[in-house]
């Protein structure tokens, strides 16, 4: 008080702190893989066995290790048998095309255990912090939550679908992710996918590149994409419809999904 704020400069101080207390909350349930498994929408599953043999010289047990294993969708090595899962459970439309067995949980529960021993970067805090910062975090793992868009595959999905490319866009920024779409986890995330949405990134940063026009081009490997928990949305919505249209008419997202 002795500051003599006036009552807008106590009001902007309060919206402030609440904005870095909320950024906070956001970036502690990140590194924690907090996310809620009905809110996953695709899981890497090999991409993230991978990374645990790299890390721990094998695929550590969960909780869902001994059902997953008995209904045949994990081998001996707790590795995901997709082939088992294609011929014997999947209904063919898609790879998870089943009454699944919370595989959404162990994965989760595996990328905890990941992010145990490897620290997770804040794309998004990264990206705001010059090219050069930007450019250091090639080859490591990175989270990132905001408002992306992507095309949704058509049906059935084979093993020749192109890949999706989730997109993200800003001043000076663009980012892409590279799916395989066998890894989306139900229909309503394959629905969803073609669209705007609010997601949670977990990925590889493969590239950073500086495009002609100064803008910063990086593209990433994703592990899991969820919707967040807590988040802090700091893009107008104007924004993310401005973004949406012109993917809509540079036929990046098909007509169907623009009118859904």
């Amino acid at each position: 008080m002795t500051l003599r704020l006036t009552d807008k400069q106590l009001r902007k101080a309060k919206e402030n702190w609440e904005k870095q207390v909320q950024i906070a909350n956001a970036q502690r349930a990140a590194q924690t893989i907090e996310v809620d498994d009905d809110a996953i929408d695709y899981v890497n599953v090999k991409r993230i066995e991978e990374l645990c043999v790299r890390l721990f010289k094998k695929i550590p047990k969960t909780s869902l290790t001994p059902n997953l294993r008995r209904a045949g969708i994990l081998g001996a090595n707790n590795s995901f048998d997709q082939k088992y899962v294609q011929t014997n459970l999947s209904g063919g439309r898609y790879l998870f095309d089943y009454i699944t067995n919370q595989e959404t949980e162990h994965y989760k529960q595996l990328m905890q255990e990941i992010a145990k021993v490897t620290d997770f970067i804040d794309l998004d805090s990264v990206a705001s912090c010059g090219f050069d910062k930007l450019k250091s975090t090639e080859g490591k793992y990175a989270f990132f939550i905001g408002g992306v868009t992507a095309k949704r595959p058509t049906f059935p999905i084979a093993a020749n679908t192109p890949p999706i490319i989730v997109r993200y866009s800003r001043k000076n920024l663009k980012i892409e992710w590279i799916l395989d779409p066998s890894f989306l986890m139900s229909m309503s995330a394959i629905h969803r996918i073609g669209g705007k949405n609010r997601y949670i990134i977990y990925c590889l940063i493969r590239t950073v590149e500086k495009q002609s026009n100064g803008v910063a081009s990086v593209k990433a490997s994703p592990l899991l994409i969820a919707q967040p928990t807590p988040y802090v949305d700091k893009t107008p919505t104007i924004a993310y419809e401005r973004l949406y249209e012109r993917y809509v008419d540079d036929h990046l997202i098909d007509d169907e999904a623009a009118n859904s």
